[in-house]
């Protein structure tokens, strides 16, 4: 498992050809929901 800790290492690791599983920790889900939300209207 790796940390991503930027939007640059969230789009390589969704668009690789390796499946992907996020695991989000339950005091930053929220943000991390909104911000892959954000990713994907852009």
């Amino acid at each position: 498992m790796q940390a991503i800790k930027s939007n640059e290492s969230f789009k390589s690791v969704i668009n690789s050809d390796t499946p992907v599983i996020v695991k989000l920790r339950q005091d930053g889900a929220q943000t991390v929901v909104l911000w892959i939300y954000g990713l994907t209207q852009s």
